[in-house]
C-alpha cells in the first residue's frame, strides 16, 4: 500500500469532500435496451453526460451470477461455485439463527454489526482455487479497506423460490463489495427492500422508494456503494415461464423503474466529485443463445469524457472488460491497485452518437463471432485434405501426373486465404455470405494473378508469401484494424485477446516471412553476406513488430519468431544448424524477452501481459512461475485437443516423413537445389516447436507457422516430378 493513497483517502474524509463511487447493477440487458423513450436517463448518460461501452463478461468458468459478480470484485477472470448469493445482514435471521452468529461459527470472526456477511465465503475461496489462477475473492473490498475506505451494498434479486434449480437468494452483489473474509461494513440486502404486493416476477418486486432513501443514507457513510436493482434479473430467471408476448412488457416496465431510480440517484449526487457506474454484469438467456456477452456499461462523473469507454486492457474504442471495473473504482478513490488484478482503469474517448456507433460495431462483432468458427474449421479441414491428397497423388508417380495441374493451384489457394481474409476485412458486411464471398473472390484472384508468372515455377509461392508478410506487418504497424475485423483474427466476445496481432496471424507472419525471404534468396541467387545480413535485420524487425507492446503485443509470438528466425539465419549463414547453436538460440530468446520487458516496464508501467507477468513473478516468486507454466500447459493441452488447427499438424506429420522416402530422392535433390529454403523449413519447424512450449494456444500458432513450409515443399516436389516426367517424355 502506498502511504500517499492512505493519506489521500483520510484527508478527504476530514474535509467532507471525499470522492464517492456508486455501482448500479441493472442485469440482463443489452445495448438495444438503452433508448431515449424507455430509458431517458441512461440514454442521456450514455450519449451526452457520460461514456458508454460494450463490456466483455466472460469469466474463468461458466457464465452465471456468482462468477460474473466475483470477476468484478476480484479484477481478474474468476469463478467460485454457485452459492455466492448467500449474503445476509448480520442481524438478519437465516433459518433459526442470526446470520452474524452463523458467520462467526463458520469463520471464527465477528460480523460487522451494521453490515452484511457472505456465508459462502469459504466455499467460494475453495472453488476459486480449483482453477489454479490468481483469484482472490474480496480483493476489491480488501484493497479499499486497506486504503482507509469503506464499502456498502444495497438490494437483492431474490425470488420466492428458485427457478430451474437455482437458489432463491440472489445477493451476489455482495461479492463485489466484500473483503477477503466476506464482510461488508454497511448495507442492507434483506427482503425489506422488495415488495410482494402485487407479486412481481419470481414473487418480488424492488421497492425503489426505499432503495433510494437507503442509498442516500449509506452514501453519507461509505466511499463505495453497490446497488442491485434486481427486477430485470428476476424476469430473466423466470424467462422460460413467461409468455412471449408478456416478456417485452415486463422487461420494459422493469427498465423504466430502474432508469427512474438512476435519474433520481444522479440528481442527489455531486457528479463533479463522484463516479456513477451503471452496468449489466450478466447476459440474458436470449443473449447467451445468440452468443453475445458484450453488455452495456455506462460511466459518468468526475474526469469522464463524453463518448465511449476504453481501457488499457482492451485498447479498443468502445470495448472494455469486466475486470476493468475494480481497478477503475480503486484508482478513482485513490487506493492501490493490487498487482494480481488483470484489469485496468477505464476512461472515456470522444465519439458522437455513442450508442449508435456501438450498435453498428456490435452487429459486425456478432456476425463475425457467429461465422468465425465454422469458416475457420471448414478452411482448416480443406487445407488438411489438400495436403493429404497432394501427398497421395505424388505417391502414385506417373499415374498421378494428370492431377498435379489441379492440385498445384489448390496448394496456392491454401496459403492465399489468410491474406484474403485480412484484405476482405477492409469491407463492411451485413450478412454471413459477404465476408465468405469476399474471401473466396480475393483468394481466387490472388492465385490467378500469381500463376500468370511462368518464368520460374516457384514464384507464385514467393509472391503469396511475401505479400502476406508485408500486409500483416503494415496492418500491425497501423493499429491491427484489419486483423481485429478479420475472420482469422481474435474475437472480443471470446475475450482472450483484444488488440495486437493474435496467435493465428503471428504464426502466419512467421511462416510466410521465413519461406518468402529464404525463397527470394534462392531464386534470385543472393548468396552474399550483405544479403544474409539484410534478411537477418528483417527477421529482427518482424520479431519486434510481433512482440512490442505498442504493436503486435504478442510476447509468446515474438519468442516463436526469434527461435524460427534465428535458426533460419544460422542455417543460411553457416550452412547447417548444429546442436551447439541451440545455446545461441536460447540466449537470443532471453535477450529478446529482457528487451521487450524493459521497454514495456519503462514505457507502459507493466500494463501489458508481459509486464503483469513480471510483476506477478516479483511478488509471488517461484510459486508464481509454477502457476504460469501450469496454466499455459493446461491451456495448450486443451487447445490441442479441441482446436481444428490440430488437423493441419497431423497432416504435416504425415506429409514430411513420407516425402523423405517417396518419391525417392526428391527431397534430397530439392535440398541441394534450394539450400536456403531448406534452412527456412528447419526454422519453421523450430518455430512450431517453440509455439507448443511458449504459447497457450500452441496448436494454432504451430499450424499457421508450418503451413507455408509444407505447402512450399509439396508444391516444389510436384513441379520437380512434372519436370522429370517431361524430360523422360522428350
Amino acid at each position: 500500500m502506498r502511504p500517499s493513497s492512505v493519506r489521500a483517502a483520510t484527508d478527504g474524509k476530514k474535509d467532507g469532500h471525499q470522492k464517492k463511487v456508486i455501482l448500479v447493477i441493472i442485469n440482463n440487458i443489452g445495448l438495444e435496451d438503452l433508448t431515449a423513450d424507455n430509458t431517458p436517463n441512461l440514454y442521456r448518460f450514455a450519449n451526452t453526460r457520460g461514456a458508454v461501452g460494450l463490456m466483455n463478461t466472460r469469466t474463468a468458468g461458466s457464465i452465471n451470477d456468482v462468477n460474473n459478480y466475483l470477476t468484478v470484485g476480484t479484477g481478474v477472470k474468476a469463478a467460485g461455485g454457485i452459492w455466492g448469493g448467500l449474503a445476509f445482514n448480520s442481524d438478519e435471521y437465516w433459518g433459526k439463527e442470526k446470520a452474524g452468529d452463523v458467520y462467526k461459527s463458520r469463520t471464527g470472526i465477528s460480523a460487522p454489526p451494521n453490515g452484511v456477511v457472505n456465508l459462502a465465503v469459504a466455499d467460494i475461496s475453495r472453488q476459486s482455487q480449483q482453477y489454479k489462477l490468481d483469484i482472490y475473492p474480496g480483493l476489491l473490498g480488501k484493497s479499499l479497506k486497506e486504503g482507509g475506505l469503506t464499502t456498502g451494498v444495497l438490494g437483492n434479486a431474490d425470488t420466492e423460490e428458485g427457478s430451474d434449480k437455482e437458489p432463491s437468494y440472489h445477493r451476489e452483489a455482495s461479492l463485489i463489495a466484500m473483503d477477503q473474509l466476506g464482510r461488508i461494513e454497511f448495507g442492507n440486502v434483506t427482503r425489506q427492500l422488495v415488495t410482494s404486493k402485487p407479486p412481481g416476477i419470481g414473487g418480488f418486486e424492488t421497492d425503489y422508494g426505499l432503495l433510494f432513501s437507503q442509498s442516500e443514507q449509506l452514501l453519507s457513510k461509505v466511499d463505495f456503494l453497490v446497488v442491485e436493482t434486481g427486477d430485470t434479473a428476476r424476469i430473466d430467471e423466470f424467462f422460460n415461464f413467461i409468455l412471449d408476448r408478456e416478456i417485452p412488457k415486463k422487461r420494459n416496465a422493469a427498465l423504466k423503474n430502474a432508469d427512474k431510480f438512476v435519474g433520481k440517484l444522479s440528481r442527489s449526487l455531486n457528479l463533479d466529485k463522484s463516479l456513477l457506474i451503471v452496468a449489466s454484469l450478466a447476459p440474458s438467456r436470449q443473449m447467451e443463445r445468440d452468443g453475445n456477452n458484450l453488455l452495456p456499461i455506462i460511466m459518468a462523473g468526475k474526469g469522464i469524457r463524453s463518448g465511449v469507454l476504453t481501457s488499457p486492457t482492451t485498447r479498443r474504442h468502445g470495448i472494455v472488460d469486466n475486470t476493468d471495473i475494480a481497478p477503475t473504482i480503486i484508482s478513482f478513490l485513490g487506493a492501490e491497485i493490487p498487482y494480481s488484478m488483470s484489469g485496468r482503469a477505464m476512461s472515456g474517448e470522444s465519439q458522437p452518437n455513442a450508442t449508435t456507433y456501438l450498435e453498428t460495431q456490435l452487429q459486425q462483432i456478432l456476425l463475425k463471432a457467429q461465422i468465425r468458427i465454422p469458416v475457420l474449421t471448414t478452411y482448416v479441414t480443406i487445407v488438411a485434405i489438400i495436403l493429404i491428397l497432394s501427398l497421395l497423388i505424388l505417391l502414385l508417380g506417373e499415374k498421378g501426373l494428370p492431377y498435379l495441374k489441379f492440385f498445384k493451384p489448390m496448394l496456392l489457394w491454401a496459403i492465399s486465404v489468410p491474406l484474403a481474409m485480412l484484405l476482405s476485412a477492409a469491407f463492411n458486411y451485413s450478412s454471413y455470405v459477404s465476408p465468405v464471398s469476399a474471401t473466396l473472390a480475393i483468394s481466387f484472384a490472388l492465385v490467378g494473378l500469381c500463376s500468370l508468372y511462368r518464368k520460374d515455377f516457384f514464384v507464385p509461392v514467393l509472391i503469396l508469401s511475401l505479400l502476406t508478410c508485408v500486409a500483416i506487418v503494415l496492418d500491425t504497424l497501423g493499429g491491427a484494424h484489419l486483423i481485429q475485423r478479420s475472420l482469422l483474427g481474435y474475437c472480443p466476445i471470446i475475450g482472450a485477446r483484444f488488440y495486437g496481432i493474435g496467435n493465428e496471424y503471428e504464426g502466419i507472419l512467421i511462416g510466410s516471412s521465413i519461406i518468402g525471404l529464404t525463397l527470394l534468396l534462392d531464386i534470385s541467387n543472393l548468396r552474399s553476406r550483405w544479403s544474409f545480413t539484410s534478411v537477418g535485420f528483417l527477421f529482427a524487425f518482424i520479431a519486434f513488430v510481433i512482440g512490442y507492446q505498442g504493436l503486435g503485443a504478442n510476447v509468446s509470438g515474438a519468442i516463436e519468431g526469434v527461435v524460427g528466425f534465428f535458426v533460419t539465419f544460422i542455417g543460411i549463414w553457416q550452412g547447417k544448424v548444429r546442436l551447439k547453436h541451440v545455446l545461441v538460440v536460447t540466449a537470443a530468446v532471453l535477450v529478446a524477452i529482457s528487451a521487450l520487458a524493459a521497454v514495456d516496464l519503462l514505457q507502459k508501467g507493466g500494463n501489458s501481459h508481459l509486464g503483469r507477468s513480471i510483476l506477478l513473478i516479483q511478488k509471488g516468486g517461484f510459486d508464481e512461475v509454477a502457476k504460469i507454466i501450469q496454466r499455459k500447459l493446461a491451456m495448450n493441452i486443451k487447445g490441442t485437443r479441441y482446436t481444428a488447427w490440430t488437423r493441419i499438424l497431423v497432416a504435416t506429420l504425415v506429409v514430411f516423413p513420407t516425402l523423405f522416402l517417396r518419391p525417392v530422392g526428391a527431397l534430397a535433390r530439392l535440398t541441394k537445389e534450394y539450400p536456403l529454403l531448406t534452412a527456412g523449413h528447419i526454422g519453421c519447424a523450430f518455430g512450431a516447436i517453440a509455439a507448443f512450449i511458449f504459447n497457450d494456444t500452441g496448436a494454432a500458432a504451430a499450424a499457421t507457422i508450418i503451413v507455408f513450409s509444407v505447402v512450399a515443399t509439396l508444391y516444389m516436389v510436384m513441379e520437380e516430378q512434372m519436370k522429370a516426367y517431361h524430360l523422360r517424355s522428350n
